[in-house]
């Protein structure tokens, strides 16, 4: 009798195993703590949903995410959610996907391919914009450098839209230039402080470094050595850490564009599962250069010296071990 409920346990075990969807996560790269961030909360809520998740990072190697696509429909997954490696050239991956007939979600980054299922993501032009309002708030006129991402990342080139949106009227007036318009091969720290020994600017001269993001500040103090010269530069940033709050409270930054990706995940997955029991959801039309895609855009949240306090205790929640 035990026996026979032992055989029935394992049966049942392994039918409920072999039935239970899965889904991909397919990221660019985990250089930037956030990403992590950005796997654990859809993992969390994959999970909650009764549904398995496949992880694969592809260290910002096109060829290799491609690789991967058909590694996780190897494995059966019914969706990938992705955070592409070069959003424009994805188009294998996506026809690659949809071939074997597997949902495709742009997670944070835009795919562009008119077959990409859903895109959820935060409203790029706007955090772009509330960067640039920022900085010609803090300085009023001068002399900023400009520092964004890489164009194979349609966000980069949203943020810098969003950022000039903002500065074209001061630039033709003559109250702000652009002694520098930097747009890097990656979006990470060593790229950006290459950037700053190949350009070496005169910090002296410069009143603003528009920074897409926060760690483009951690280059610009490193090529600095720490010159007590740069905390009067005013600085942007965005994907704040706990660190960030620190450094807004003493003024060595000045804002960040707050992305909260606890909800990004969950709307993330809503959609996904809606899409995949063919239930209703709540999305909108989402125009991106000529393309329109489905989704949900968040609208960022700005971080600076008066709410930097309120955002201490988010940030240290979401902190993940290196």
């Amino acid at each position: 009798m035990k026996k026979a409920a032992i055989i029935l346990l394992l049966t049942l075990t392994t039918f409920l195993s072999f039935g239970q969807t899965k889904v991909g996560l397919l990221f660019d790269q985990f250089a930037s703590v956030r990403w992590k961030n950005d796997a654990r909360f859809l993992e969390e809520n994959f999970s909650e949903q009764g549904v398995e998740t496949i992880l694969k990072v592809a260290h910002s190697s096109l060829d290799k995410q491609l690789e991967q696509t058909q590694e996780l429909i190897d494995e059966g997954v019914k969706a990938i959610v992705i955070v592409a490696v070069d959003g424009t050239n994805s188009e294998k991956i996506v026809s690659l996907a949809k071939a074997n007939k597997v949902l495709v979600v742009a997670y944070d980054r835009p795919v562009m391919d008119e077959n990409v299922d859903i895109y959820v993501s935060y409203n790029g032009l706007e955090c772009g914009r509330q960067q640039a309002k920022s900085m010609v708030n803090g300085i009023k006129e001068g002399n900023i450098i400009m520092i964004n991402g890489p164009v194979s990342d349609i966000n980069g080139i949203q943020f810098r839209e969003g950022q000039l949106e903002v500065l074209q009227p001061y630039i033709d007036e003559g109250r702000i230039n652009v002694k520098g318009d930097w747009v890097l091969d990656s979006w990470n720290e060593m790229s950006a402080l290459m950037k700053f020994y190949e350009e070496t600017p005169d910090l002296s001269e410069i009143d603003g470094v528009l920074s897409a993001a926060d760690w483009f500040n951690d280059a610009l103090n490193e090529y600095a050595e720490n010159d007590p010269l740069v905390d009067n530069i005013y600085k942007t940033g965005m994907d704040p850490t706990i660190d960030t709050i620190d450094k807004i409270k003493k003024g060595t930054q000045n804002m960040s564009i707050y992305k909260p990706l606890e909800p990004l995940a969950e709307k993330a997955v809503e959609l996904t599962m809606a899409k995949l029991n063919d239930k209703d959801a709540e999305i909108a039309e989402i125009q991106i250069m000529d393309l329109t895609f489905h989704g949900y855009l968040f609208d960022p949240i700005v971080i600076d010296k008066d709410n930097a306090s309120n955002f201490a205790s988010k940030l240290q929640k979401s902190v993940v071990a290196e």
